[in-house]
């Protein structure tokens, strides 16, 4: 069988070295692609092509750029679109702290009358303890004393028998009333300056006198105090049946006793 090349040129489709032979028949336009052995033909009637498949590339990558810049604004759109619905964290705060406020004190009131006099109560009542014991009886016992003077001239030692001094007590509650007695002719003297006279007590005894003073004292727990006529303070100590104590006078004239020696037992 016998081919020329004639025969090959009056085939649509079929002609070697064309670019219609790659395009299907119902693709191509008629009038399109040129029937002679021309290496060229056209797609579409817009765009004209060479066989050679770097023409094909060219051809897409132009249509892919048109599309791209039609499609780029679409996109950035979209994108700014997202950004701006896309929901937000909060941010991280430091916690703040209220400011420290000093507290406020309540304006304080003087206390009403009656409130005063429980607060005096209560002081009196620190002041003073229930007794711990009960004085009411006889006491006996001895002194030694100095004239309240920087520089006593004499010291008078009374004896414990016969007692030098004696009490007789009676105790209601913490109140205790009686009578201290003092026997100067059971004292002895002692002269503590050299040729200075000792006083007025130095006569007492030399004339044996008794003199006694009424008292009205306090017991505090087991403490008992109470001053006598001459202005001196007794403070004794007592138990069951002992005292024993000091004697203080403050007041100027060398007139007055100072004693850290007072003992007595009860009779």
């Amino acid at each position: 069988m016998n081919f020329s090349v004639a025969s090959l040129t009056s085939r649509p489709c079929k002609q070697v070295g064309s670019y219609s032979h790659f395009v299907p028949r119902h693709r191509r336009v008629a009038g399109n692609v040129a029937s002679g052995p021309s290496e060229t033909g056209t797609f579409g009637g817009s765009a004209s092509f060479r066989t050679n498949p770097h023409a094909v590339g060219r051809f897409l990558n132009k249509k892919l750029i048109e599309w791209g810049m039609r499609l780029a604004p679409v996109v950035l759109a979209f994108l700014i679109l997202i950004t701006a619905c896309a929901p937000r964290q909060p941010e991280e705060r430091a916690p703040t702290q209220a400011p420290i406020q000093a507290p406020i004190e309540a304006p304080t009131q003087a206390p009403p009358e009656e409130a005063q006099a429980g607060v005096q109560q209560q002081q009196k009542l620190t002041t003073t303890i229930s007794p711990a014991v009960d004085v009411t009886g006889n006491w006996a016992g001895s002194l030694v004393f100095t004239n309240n003077c920087p520089n006593p001239a004499c010291r008078y030692t009374g004896r414990l028998v016969p007692p030098s001094i004696t009490m007789n007590l009676a105790q209601n509650g913490n109140n205790v009333n009686g009578a201290v007695t003092v026997h100067f002719a059971n004292f002895e003297i002692e002269e503590l300056v050299e040729g200075q006279a000792c006083g007025t007590f130095q006569q007492l005894i030399q004339q044996q006198a008794v003199s006694q003073s009424p008292i009205q004292g306090t017991i505090s727990s087991s403490r008992l105090t109470f001053a006598d006529v001459g202005g001196n303070v007794w403070e004794l100590m007592v138990t069951s049946d002992l005292m024993q104590g000091t004697i203080s006078n403050t007041e100027p004239g060398c007139l007055g006793i100072q004693s850290n020696d007072v003992r007595l037992s009860r009779q």
